[in-house]
């Protein structure tokens, strides 16, 4: 502990002597082009496969809710939002556990504890129709009572990773939070605790620091913060989540992971299990933004591949620093999404696909953002929004279940993309448990809006590694555009959030799935 004690003190002295690097300007991505065909065979090296592979988290999609909309999703002491309960109690009944829910965003930055309060969560909003953010409250309290629902109003396996103020700069602040959750909160509930939201936005667009913040600036406060809010519990010090910054990291220079762990900070505090950087690969916070999203980017394959890949240093360096990586928050668009993009199949498509590409590049779970109202990428929709729109959920939802159906059965599943077989419309991944293939998760992403061409479809025969009679399931959808009337395997989310109608799974001896555009599955040998 001595020694630990000074290797921080000469960390935070060689600190102060480092200056990051200025941050570069945005680079324009560019299409890349690989042409698909009507019909093809999937056969791969399966040996080769399974030792590239990489571990796949059963909690792979998780979820990020805006913690000034904890309430709302979750419900009241004594008042649970059922809704929500079941949507999250369909996943532990296929997969055996919940996903971890962070609680977070940009009202994290905005949250005080109030012992004395008498709501379990008050906020304040102002909102501003020119500006998609202004949905959010801009000041937030909560009492002991928050905890509770965090305890007694979702499935009980339900895990969370909590975050503190850091925004405001004020240590005590922080303080007073942990202190709560340590009071009040079953500590075995906490994954970790993360300090701050996108802390790299602090100095360049938040104002919430001077302008000339850098990431040996936040190092040095995580170094002093840190080990004073582990030192708050009297048991075993809790967990951390460190970084949380906004990416791709390429679009911010220095303030990066990677930066951080070469100056060692992550390596010197102790209980730092985790890090995560954050991303959205579009935002509609300007109109000149928003008119770039645009859903057919989504569903091509290659731009998925080219948004996860520029992750693979920050992956590399939370590994090396012996931590966990997260992409911590994430969803299709920030400023909360984009209507007839964020909410439709095309995004479901695009969301599995991202996932599963950033678990075979290492990333262990991804949490997709969600809030109450407007926010056209969340996953359901807590509460009716007036009388003629009920809570519900959107299309992304079906995400969730499918990968909880992938995982089940497996003890230690593992994942790898193939590569060769990959075009702009088709993705293809073998799941792995043990050293055997189990199951092939194959999506057809083609655009198709149903008005524009007779859709198209693809033909794979994956008799080569499955052999010929296989079994699989399909998730399904008139179109790309469409928000509603999807199925997975035959079945459906209903009013209530419990899953209705027969599972449908369908069956081949000839080992061909005929799939059309919009469609995934997950096949297996029968």
């Amino acid at each position: 502990m001595v020694i630990k004690r000074f290797a921080v003190i000469a960390l935070l002295t060689a600190l102060n002597g480092i200056h990051a690097a200025p941050t570069p300007q945005l680079f324009k991505r560019e299409d890349q082009l690989s042409l698909s065909v009507d019909s093809s065979t999937v056969k791969f090296d399966v040996a080769q496969g399974v030792k590239s592979s990489s571990r796949l988290n059963p909690q792979l999609i998780s979820l990020s809710i805006e913690l000034g909309n904890t309430i709302d999703f979750f419900g009241d002491v004594g008042k649970p939002n059922e809704f929500s309960r079941q949507l999250l109690q369909n996943i532990v009944d296929r997969s055996g556990t919940s996903p971890v829910l962070r609680l977070g965003g940009n009202t994290q930055d905005k949250t005080e504890f109030c012992e004395n309060c008498p709501d379990t969560l008050h906020s304040i909003i102002k909102v501003d129709p020119s500006n998609p953010l202004s949905t959010e409250a801009v000041n937030v309290t909560i009492n002991g009572a928050f905890f509770q629902v965090m305890e007694e109003n979702v499935p009980p396996t339900t895990q969370y990773i909590f975050g503190l103020n850091f925004g405001n700069n004020t240590y005590e602040t922080a303080q007073t939070e942990i202190d709560g959750a340590l009071k009040y909160l079953d500590q075995s509930r906490v994954l970790a605790y993360e300090l701050g939201n996108e802390a790299n936005l602090y100095g360049s667009y938040t104002n919430k620091r001077p302008k000339n913040w850098t990431v040996v600036d936040y190092g040095k406060q995580m170094l002093e913060w840190i080990p004073q809010l582990s030192a708050r519990t009297a048991g075993s010090p809790p967990n951390f989540q460190l970084g949380s910054f906004v990416g791709p990291p390429t679009y911010f220079g220095d303030f990066s992971l990677l930066q951080l762990t070469k100056m060692g900070v992550p390596q010197n505090i102790e209980g730092v299990k985790y890090i995560a950087s954050y991303g959205y690969p579009g935002n509609v916070c300007t109109n000149a933004s928003a008119a770039q999203v645009q859903l057919p980017d989504y569903v091509n394959h290659l731009k998925t591949v080219e948004f996860v890949t520029q992750y693979q240093g920050e992956i590399v360096a939370a590994k090396s620093a012996g931590t966990v990586f997260h992409i911590g928050e994430t969803n299709s668009a920030g400023c909360h999404g984009m209507d007839g993009v964020s909410n439709t199949m095309g995004a479901l498509l695009w969301e599995i696909d991202y996932a599963l590409l950033g678990a075979t590049l290492g990333v262990d779970r991804l949490f997709f953002h969600n809030g109450k109202g407007g926010f056209y990428y969340s996953m359901w929709e807590p509460l009716p929004l007036d009388a003629s729109t009920p809570a519900h959920i959107n299309p992304t939802y079906y995400s969730m279940l499918f990968i909880a159906d992938l995982v089940s059965g497996m003890t230690v599943p593992t994942i790898s993309r193939i590569v060769e077989l990959d075009t702009y419309d088709l993705a293809h991944y073998a799941v792995y448990d043990g050293h055997g293939l189990r199951k092939l998760v194959l999506l057809n992403t083609h655009y198709h809006n149903g008005t524009t061409e007779t859709r198209p479809s693809h033909t794979l025969d994956v008799s080569s590694v499955l052999g010929r009679n296989i079994k699989f399931r399909r998730l399904a959808a008139a179109n790309t555009v469409a928000k509603s009337g999807i199925t997975w395997a035959g079945q459906y989310v209903d009013s209530s959030g419990h899953i209705t109608g027969d599972s449908a799974v369908e069956h081949a001896s000839d080992g061909l799935i005929r799939l059309l555009a919009s469609e995934a599955v997950i096949v297996e040998t029968d």
